[in-house]
């Protein structure tokens, strides 16, 4: 039997965790079917939804198909589903709890779905097509057409940039593929992304670490280290 190389093994591995190419139309257009029903249950309750911009793994391209989850291969995708919104309603009311809101509107558009209400969005879980749904409120930021606040039920606001967060991404990854090397940027973010999903469920040596902190440390090491040429 031929001896396979670790390229090759590294590089058969990413294949298995990448989402499959062939569902992506089919998620884009399930995406945009659940965006423009709670935009118009959300503009219907008096809301202005100034944008609904592309974000999160879905539009970074460092998604996962497969991770372990307690003792079992889980297959299955996230998508984040953002609804920029201005901070006072038709009728004058300044926007201070948003997840509530939408929890309704997820409700009233999908009420056989399962759902759940995290910290900062309402994920939707369609178990069929394994691809859950997170729909996240934001604020817009006033003069500016990048930068959202998001909101916590614990009143915390938090300045951010969904546009922002995609581009850094993106940007390094573009680099990385016309470096030749091996592994792009996105893909390693998806290896340290599945390695951190089995630190959490299976050996339970990590407590969660936030997806956009992976990010980060991946670009730190981009960054300082670049990738090799094939």
């Amino acid at each position: 039997m031929p001896t396979i190389s670790l390229h090759t093994r590294i590089a058969n591995f990413i294949r298995w965790i990448r989402p499959d190419p062939d569902t992506a139309d089919d998620a884009r257009s399930q995406r945009d079917d659940v965006r423009d029903r709670i935009r118009a249950k959300a503009e219907a309750d008096g809301l202005t939804v100034r944008s609904t911009p592309n974000s999160g793994s879905f539009a970074k391209a460092t998604g996962l198909r497969r991770h372990m989850l307690g003792g079992a291969e889980h297959e299955g995708q996230d998508i984040d589903c953002p609804f920029v919104l201005s901070h006072k309603d038709d009728d004058g009311n300044l926007l201070t709890e948003l997840l509530t809101r939408f929890d309704g509107y997820a409700k009233q558009c999908y009420p056989d779905t399962p759902r759940d209400v995290t910290k900062s969005s309402v994920r939707l879980r369609f178990v069929a097509a394994k691809r859950n749904f997170d729909l996240v409120p934001l604020l817009a930021v006033e003069g500016t057409d990048d930068e959202q606040i998001l909101l916590r039920p614990n009143g915390e606001r938090r300045r951010t940039s969904v546009q922002k967060h995609v581009e850094f991404t993106k940007t390094r990854t573009a680099r990385s593929k016309a470096l030749g090397g091996p592994v792009a940027f996105n893909d390693g973010v998806r290896l340290v992304k599945w390695w951190r999903e089995y630190q959490v469920t299976q050996s339970r040596i990590l407590d969660e670490v936030p997806t956009f902190l992976v990010d980060l440390l991946c670009a730190k090491a981009f960054d300082e280290v670049s990738v090799q040429a094939k």
